[in-house]
């Protein structure tokens, strides 16, 4: 589920990317604005793509499934 998620989102920013930065050419303050999206742009794909969450998230799981084997042995 998470893959569909992420590939919908990547997908929706892709088509969006093109008419931000035309508009953020032809504004008055330009330079401002494109920096901006730059920035926008780039924390939403590190939010997405981030493969230290993925390696933490799996970690966590580990240890609960290991918690909880320790634990039903203590209660045998």
């Amino acid at each position: 589920m998470e893959w569909l998620v992420t590939a919908s989102v990547t997908v929706i920013l892709i088509v969006a990317l093109p008419p931000a930065i035309m508009a953020a050419k032809k504004s008055v303050r330009g330079n401002g604005r494109m920096a901006g999206v730059a920035l926008t742009i780039g924390l939403a794909f590190s939010f997405l793509q981030d493969p230290r969450r993925r390696e933490v998230a799996e970690h966590v799981a580990k240890r609960k499934s290991r918690d909880a084997d320790r634990d039903e042995e203590r209660l045998r």
